[in-house]
Order: C-alpha cells, then sequence, then structure tokens
C-alpha cells in the first residue's frame, strides 16, 4: 500500500523533477527501463510475498496502470480527483486484492 500512495503523490507532484522528466518519455520507453522494470519487478514480489493466487507478473502490470502519468494527470487535471481520493482507491485496491479468499 504505502509503496503505491507514494508512487501517486511523486506521480502527481507539479515539482518533482523526477516526475518531470518521467512525462517526456513515451509510454514504452517509461515502462521498459530499468526504473519501469524494478517497480514492475518490485509489485510483482510484494504480491507474491503477500500470498496473492494468481499472475503476479499481470496483476503488477494492473496495479501500475492506476498511477501512471496519463491516468492520474488525466483524472487529476480533468476529472478533479484529489491526490488523496486516487491514493484511498490504491489502498482499497490492494486491500481488495490481497485479502484471504480474493480471487
Amino acid at each position: 500500500m504505502a509503496f503505491g500512495r507514494a508512487l501517486i503523490e511523486r506521480t502527481a507532484s507539479d515539482v518533482d523533477l523526477g516526475a518531470a522528466l518521467g512525462r517526456q518519455v513515451i509510454h514504452e520507453r517509461r515502462h521498459a527501463s530499468d526504473t519501469g522494470l524494478r517497480f514492475h519487478r518490485h509489485i510483482s514480489t510484494l504480491l507474491q510475498e503477500a500470498g496473492v493466487e494468481g499472475d503476479h507478473d499481470m496483476l503488477a502490470h494492473a496495479l501500475l496502470a492506476f498511477p501512471n502519468f496519463e491516468v492520474a494527470d488525466y483524472l487529476r487535471k480533468e476529472r478533479e480527483v484529489p491526490v488523496t481520493r486516487l491514493q484511498a482507491t490504491w489502498v482499497d485496491i490492494v486491500r481488495r486484492m490481497t485479502r484471504p479468499g480474493a480471487g
């Protein structure tokens, strides 16, 4: 939960240099970058360690689709969704995915 909340906070920041630079990289290259691959591996590993059943690789992709720049920027700017709501939704998704009997 903490990883996603922090990622959403950073993605939403208008003053974070990493986020500003990340927006300049095309979507495909961003996800294939060392950082993108490490984020994916981290989430996949956390899901596995939490005992989540299913395809950890695909579940990690699904989770990381939520806080990506395009989705987060659209929700914040076009739909006026506050960062706190995005973070709460991330937590809700992770809780549902990791609760006993999920899947």
